[in-house]
């Protein structure tokens, strides 16, 4: 059952209320939410875990990068660059960590996928094989992950595209077909409602340069609550969430949604991050400061001194905490900050082509048109996510603990 509790593809609080069928999406006259840093269950992360072990590795400082900045258009037309300026020392440590420290069949397929995605990111090919080596891993992993589950599918869907594989054909999955059919009515992708998974079905369309149904982008959309931010709602209650909203802020960007529900739920998020530089997600900062901060850079907007408290928190073998006080490296949380360090997005990511004759597929996003198109060119790609879980889940006597763990899938 473990597996099935921990976020069912990336979303965590989350995935564990929608396992109980106790999650829903706020309605546009919801009540205004408590902050995500109050003490009631807010914002996705991840809290060390076994994979967050320390690395014996050395920081490889020296490693060849490329970066490149993909062009888009967020939502109100204007023109947008991702990966502006990225400081290689800090993206080749975190890269190195997560090379010395590779999940294991214990931490689940989705962590597996954030570590790929987060090498990917890296742009370097010190790190191809081992790129190489969990794409063939989650490939053989990919039936029993996703089953029947329409999201997963999605943050599948995604992967393959990111590392140059055809979703029409992925671990013997033709993963398309399968978001499809686990799309509802009213466009909800999914058993249950998630902000969170209607971004990431967002985005797989976006990446495959289909037009993203009318549906699902309304169904996210009515996801956002009045003060801007887009979360869960739990026994009536909802609480914003950063990590989500990062995710659709990412997504409405990419398929040229409303410009007023992106520029309400930017404003929220930065009426949100600290003097410092972070958002206040108790369970894991760096995961929220990672995801939300690149959301913001995506829409054409300043994340300020995000990436800069980032690289001040990072500790000595490479890695990320999961929390403040903590010392010890966590791998989710340093596949998550990798996505502000490298510019990088769910949108944008692709892995780096190594061998001479291979060129590196690139992100080109129509403007107005909600679809993109994958387009083979001499100029690399940036690209990043990770993200939120449940560690612990008792239910009896209508009281449910809840207390964030790891975002896998």
């Amino acid at each position: 059952m473990t597996a099935n509790l921990r976020r069912a593809l990336a979303v965590g609080t989350t995935a564990a209320l929608a396992f109980f069928g106790l999650l829903t999406v706020p309605a546009q006259s919801a009540p205004t939410p408590t902050p995500s840093s109050s003490s009631a269950p807010a914002s996705s992360s991840a809290p060390a875990t076994s994979a967050g072990t320390a690395s014996s590795s050395a920081p490889a400082t020296s490693a060849s990068t490329a970066s490149s900045t993909p062009s888009t258009s967020s939502g109100s037309g204007a023109h947008v660059t991702a990966a502006a300026t990225t400081d290689p020392t800090p993206v080749m440590r975190a890269a190195s960590y997560l090379s010395g420290n590779l999940p294991t069949a214990d931490d689940g397929t989705g962590t597996f996928v954030s570590a790929a995605l987060a090498l990917s990111a890296a742009r370097s090919c010190d790190y191809s094989s081992t790129i190489a080596s969990l794409v063939a891993s989650i490939k053989s992993q990919a039936v029993d992950y996703v089953g029947n589950d329409s999201v997963r599918a999605a943050n599948l869907a995604i992967f393959a595209m990111a590392v140059g594989e055809d979703p029409a054909s992925f671990g013997g999955l033709n993963l398309f077909p399968l978001i499809a059919a686990g799309t509802q009515k009213d466009g909800q992708v999914g058993a249950y409602a998630s902000s969170y998974a209607q971004s990431l079905a967002v985005i797989a369309y976006v990446r495959a340069g289909q037009p993203v149904p009318a549906a699902v982008l309304a169904n996210l959309v009515a996801g956002q609550d009045p003060s801007g931010a887009f979360g869960y709602t739990y026994s009536g209650t909802f609480y914003p969430d950063y990590d989500t909203t990062g995710l659709a802020v990412e997504a409405l960007s990419a398929a040229h949604g409303d410009s007023k529900v992106i520029a309400q739920a930017i404003a929220w998020a930065l009426s949100e991050q600290t003097g410092a530089g972070y958002w206040p997600n108790p369970y894991s900062p760096v995961d929220s400061t990672g995801i939300l901060g690149s959301g913001l850079e995506f829409a054409g907007t300043s994340s300020g001194s995000a990436a800069t408290w980032l690289r001040s928190v990072q500790l000595a073998d490479g890695g990320f905490p999961a929390s403040l006080d903590s010392t010890t490296s966590n791998v989710m949380a340093t596949a998550d900050a990798m996505w502000l360090l490298t510019g990088s997005t769910l949108v944008t990511v692709s892995m780096l082509r190594c061998a001479a004759t291979t060129t590196d597929p690139t992100v080109s996003i129509t403007a107005g048109t909600g679809a993109s198109t994958l387009a083979d060119t001499e100029s690399p790609d940036d690209g990043p996510i990770g993200a939120l879980a449940v560690s612990m889940l008792v239910v009896g006597a209508g009281v449910l603990v809840l207390r964030r763990r790891q975002r896998q899938a």
